[in-house]
């Protein structure tokens, strides 16, 4: 699945959120690819294989944060099918399939120090997320042209490369 976002962080004390646009590729199975394109160009790899590492456009690799390393991981469960661990969140959905919402609210002490609740609304696909994190500060990402159907560009076969996997030949299940 590939797509465009328009992602605004909202940060205790700025005034103005800051804004990043971009696109992204998501492949069934190995992860998410995260391009931004303004401000700066700048890619991020997120992997199901190693969720608290990250590989930039500058190759370079590091540890996330173990808050961060889960929401990524419970963002490509989501995205792979796999459905939430109701254990480690207070999950309530609403709505259709043609138009829902999800809220998670963590159940864990140490992780609500850091994420209070993520809601998503979607469709036939995700078309928002929104993350609140403990301090009042958010972010929040807008879907758009998002097409489940494609066949990989040259550039962005060797991006998936990086998953560790062979490059999607199928023009299903992306």
């Amino acid at each position: 699945m590939r797509g465009r976002f328009i992602q605004q962080n909202k940060i205790l004390g700025i005034a103005k959120p800051i804004e990043t646009t971009g696109r992204f590729l998501y492949a069934h199975g190995h992860g998410l690819l995260w391009n931004i394109e303004t401000p700066i160009s700048f890619h991020t790899l997120y992997t199901k294989k190693k969720p608290d590492t990250y590989v930039t456009s500058q190759q370079i690799v590091g540890k996330r944060p173990n808050v961060v390393g889960r929401a990524s991981e419970l963002i490509i469960n989501l995205l792979d099918g796999k459905g939430i661990n109701d254990k480690n969140f207070t999950v309530e959905l609403a709505g259709t399939s043609d138009r829902w919402s999800l809220s998670l609210v963590p159940r864990r002490v140490l992780v609500r120090r850091h994420i209070a609740k993520i809601e998503m609304k979607g469709s036939s696909y995700i078309s928002e997320i929104d993350l609140t994190l403990d301090d009042s500060s958010s972010t929040s990402i807008k879907f758009h042209d998002v097409n489940p159907v494609f066949k990989p560009s040259s550039v962005e076969c060797q991006q998936l490369l990086m998953f560790e996997s062979p490059c999607p030949q199928s023009k299903q299940g992306y």
